[in-house]
């Protein structure tokens, strides 16, 4: 039984260790992603955002303080 405990942890490393090397060699089936814009280098962009339906809306459930904000009091 005292055997047992290091042949396991050796397997289990090897594993890990295997797939992380393959994980990391292999390579990637996505294709490239394609320009969003017709100038190269720059996103697209929209006129207009409509912030606070963006933002959506926003509670405070609980405030615990940490030692960085000032003490009220």
């Amino acid at each position: 039984m005292a055997g047992y405990a290091p042949r396991l942890f050796l397997a289990l490393s090897t594993v890990l260790l295997g797939l992380t090397v393959t994980a990391c060699s292999t390579p990637r089936s996505t294709p490239p992603m394609k320009q969003a814009s017709t100038h190269p280098g720059r996103p697209a962009t929209i006129g207009k955002v409509d912030l606070p339906r963006y933002m959506g809306e926003w509670r405070v459930i609980a405030h615990v303080p940490y030692f960085l904000e000032k003490r009220e009091g």
